[in-house]
């Protein structure tokens, strides 16, 4: 079992760039590999489970952030698309 240990979690991270690397024509970018999945699903990470984190620039995240003004019509359309075809090609 040792040897499984120290090959699995290379290998892992060979299939994980390969299929993260169609995302590049999104504009996404391979991380860090820091991530711990965010609040909702953080003991997934503290299991071992392999988590991801999808982000994009949030300098005007809290302009509207819970506020009546919170709508749709205040998404940008391009950050939109690029997000659900991020999340796509996640899955």
């Amino acid at each position: 079992m040792g040897t499984w240990t120290k090959v699995l979690p290379t290998l892992f991270e060979q299939l994980l760039i390969q299929r993260v690397q169609p995302m590049t024509a999104n504009g996404v970018a391979m991380g860090n590999n820091s991530s711990t999945g965010g609040p909702d699903v953080s003991f997934l990470y503290k299991k071992g489970v392999p988590v991801a984190s999808l982000r994009q620039d949030g300098t005007d995240y809290f302009d509207y952030h819970h506020s009546p003004n919170d709508t749709l019509d205040k998404i940008d359309p391009v950050a939109l698309q690029q997000n659900v075809t991020a999340y796509a090609q996640e899955l």
